[in-house]
């Protein structure tokens, strides 16, 4: 693997991580964004693009463009989609990421998926090392996808996350369902039987960086310290931004019947991201203070 990060490719540019990273990063000095796309293109100058489809064209951009960085936001997750389609969840959530991580090692780059935190295990948090199911083809792909590019690919950097950031009008995401839904004055139900440890978009990048600085390898666990319900985020986003929380009703994923089955709990355990990066990560309050300065820009 390749110590610096001067040049990254990113799968996945056009999905909401994809975004938080262009907005935040693109004009750090320390590294070039470029950007592997199939049919959507971001409209950006700075950004250098080539078509993933292509396999010598890509090859060629690798080396071209002196690539040490590849970069796996893709993926499906859309758990009812994934579940109705098993094939296109296969082809996004586990094909895709294990043929990055051979073309990684036949050139010799870092690599980083993004796996998921949607398991069911006994513990009150989930480890690195824990024992757990999955419920749903999106967890299941994930997890294989896990296993996969460790074995073919052990220096591999694979983040276990759960992250909220601003979307944009051809993507939302669940921090603008809530706040637009408030705005419109339009009641929202957010559960209070699912728990979870939900990152800021920017932490979760930033981390990301910190941990391929220091040539960190395997499975991460990126997330917030506070275990939460998704009802309670979605009051902390209230008392934050000062959106009426009349608007936010209870509901409970016992109850939904008609949702693909998923985990209740799926907060993550981090202490082994704040100590091999010796961190302090803030409070989910103080990460939401962060994300209001940053929507204002």
């Amino acid at each position: 693997m390749r110590n610096k990060l001067k040049n990254l490719l990113v799968f996945g540019c056009t999905g909401l991580l994809g975004k938080c990273l262009i907005d935040y990063f693109q004009n750090k000095k320390k590294f070039k964004i470029h950007a592997a796309v199939n049919k959507t293109k971001i409209n950006n100058k700075n950004i250098k693009f080539v078509n993933s489809k292509n396999s010598k064209l890509l090859e060629r951009f690798i080396n071209k463009n002196n690539i040490d960085t590849i970069i796996n936001f893709a993926g499906l997750t859309n758990i009812e989609l994934c579940q109705k389609n098993i094939k296109l969840s296969e082809k996004s959530n586990y094909k895709l990421p294990i043929h990055l991580a051979e073309l990684s090692k036949r050139h010799k780059l870092n690599y980083v998926f993004i796996s998921t935190d949607n398991f069911k295990f006994r513990s009150n948090k989930l480890n690195e090392n824990s024992k757990m199911l999955s419920l749903n083809n999106y967890s299941r792909h994930k997890k294989k996808a896990e296993n996969g590019i460790l074995k073919n690919y052990p220096k591999s950097l694979i983040i276990r996350t759960n992250f909220y950031c601003v979307g944009d009008s051809k993507r939302s995401s669940f921090f603008d369902t809530i706040f637009n839904s408030i705005n419109l004055k339009k009641e929202i139900g957010l559960f209070n039987d699912v728990f979870y440890t939900p990152i800021y978009g920017k932490y979760l990048l930033k981390y990301i960086f910190k941990l391929l600085e220091k040539n960190k390898n395997g499975i991460y666990n990126i997330s917030s310290n506070e275990k939460i319900t998704k009802y309670h985020f979605g009051i902390e986003i209230c008392n934050v931004f000062k959106l009426n929380k009349k608007y936010i009703k209870v509901n409970n994923l016992k109850n939904r019947k008609d949702l693909v089955r998923r985990p209740l709990n799926m907060a993550l355990n981090n202490s082994k991201l704040k100590k091999n990066i010796n961190i302090n990560i803030p409070s989910i309050k103080y990460q939401l203070q962060v994300m209001k300065k940053d929507f204002r820009l």
